[in-house]
């Protein structure tokens, strides 16, 4: 039952009273930093002590004490006569009970409290990323070429970039673009380098996962902070029976400029600055050992790789990191990149392969999983290295690497 104080209300506006003659009422109001219950009773109906009106409406929302409004919340303003039956306008033989005056308030007001930062593995499970899906700050990039197929769809916000966007001409796929390029083509889409993203290759295959890594590497030199790589692809997204949309995100362009760091990145004269011993440094061809050591017919091996490289297979460190035994995927790395002859914490290790994508994945698990510091990618590899006039050079099988691959 409403107080006798309320009724009296009414009887006011029943009477035409002149402060409240003129409702501003019947509509929400976000709470806004500074404001107190009898400003925004003021602001409704011009007078500060009809506050408590506002109270018992929003009790829900504001709780036990007016004095504490949380900055954000939304209160409905109701009007005066559309909650209460009116009187008569007569007055005179109303017996108006003694009211004691409005408590003084005390304004506490709440700030909203900061979001948590969204901060990704390098790796991600599909689970992983269900979990986060809604979050408006992450950014999905579909990697699938034209043939990949569309019948899997698009994980919900996908944007579509094929990763022959992010190649090199036909001479040299494995060149990154230029830093112009790159940022063209980050701003056609409107990603931005500040917010979590997740790449996601096309199929669960080897090759498809050394698309994504050469991606995800190529962001992380142009200073993406947030960054993962969908174990999987799209493909196992959609054969789990995930929530997938039959097209892609339409892209929202914004100005973007990059510059790629050469942190992770191999130049080619640091490259053949190892070959020839001037300076400290190893060499990992990820390549299968048929194409590291080709043999000819009656066993002539082919020059085939760069000189002093060891043979370390990408596929091999990508069967290796995927087991399922929670927590022993970094060991498995490990052990497995601990199998080459190198000083993986004391000097730089280049990977490279025919053309930049296969050596991705052993840079992404060494740099990325393992995080293991000094890994660097030589994008263009063989074939740029070829093209460019340097010699080529016959590979040398490690025994040890070689008995565990077989």
């Amino acid at each position: 039952m409403r107080s006798p104080c309320f009724a009296v209300l009414s009887a006011f506006v029943a009477a035409g009273s002149p402060a409240l003659a003129e409702q501003n009422c019947n509509y929400s109001h976000p709470v806004q930093s500074g404001e107190t219950l009898s400003l925004i009773a003021f602001q409704a109906y011009g007078d500060r002590t009809l506050y408590p009106l506002i109270h018992e409406a929003n009790m829900a929302v504001i709780g036990p004490r007016p004095e504490l409004l949380r900055v954000g919340a939304v209160l409905a303003i109701p009007c005066l006569d559309d909650e209460f039956t009116p009187v008569s306008a007569d007055i005179s033989s109303l017996q108006v009970p003694e009211v004691a005056p409005p408590p003084v308030e005390e304004v506490v007001v709440a700030e909203p409290e900061p979001e948590a930062p969204l901060t990704l593995e390098p790796l991600m499970t599909t689970e992983a990323l269900a979990g986060i899906l809604g979050d408006p700050r992450l950014q999905i990039v579909d990697l699938r070429r034209e043939g990949d197929g569309v019948e899997f769809g698009y994980i919900p916000g996908s944007l579509a970039l094929s990763f022959d966007q992010w190649r090199g001409p036909g001479d040299n796929p494995g060149a990154p673009p230029s830093d112009a390029a790159l940022s063209q083509i980050l701003s056609e889409a409107g990603l931005d380098p500040e917010r979590p993203t997740v790449i996601v290759a096309a199929k669960d295959h080897v090759m498809h996962f050394a698309r994504g890594a050469f991606v995800y590497w190529i962001l992380k030199s142009a200073g993406f902070t947030e960054l993962a790589l969908l174990e999987g692809g799209g493909a196992r997204w959609a054969s789990e029976g995930r929530t997938i949309d039959y097209g892609s995100a339409v892209p929202q362009p914004q100005e973007v400029s990059v510059t790629l760091a050469t942190t992770w990145r191999a130049t080619p004269l640091e490259v053949a600055a190892i070959a020839t011993g001037q300076m400290e440094g190893a060499l990992l061809d990820g390549r299968p050992a048929g194409f590291f050591r080709p043999e000819q017919e009656g066993g002539v091996v082919v020059p085939s790789t760069i000189h002093g490289a060891q043979n370390l297979e990408g596929m091999q460190t990508h069967r290796a990191a995927m087991i399922e035994e929670s927590g022993l995927r970094e060991l498995e790395v490990l052990d497995r990149l601990k199998n080459v002859d190198v000083a993986w914490e004391e000097i730089p290790v280049v990977n490279f392969c025919s053309d930049g994508t296969l050596s991705a994945v052993n840079w992404f698990y060494a740099s990325e999983v393992a995080g293991i510091a000094n890994v660097k990618l030589y994008p263009e590899s063989i074939k740029g290295w070829a093209a460019s006039g340097n010699p080529v050079a016959v590979g040398t099988l490690s025994e040890r690497l070689y008995d565990m691959a077989n």
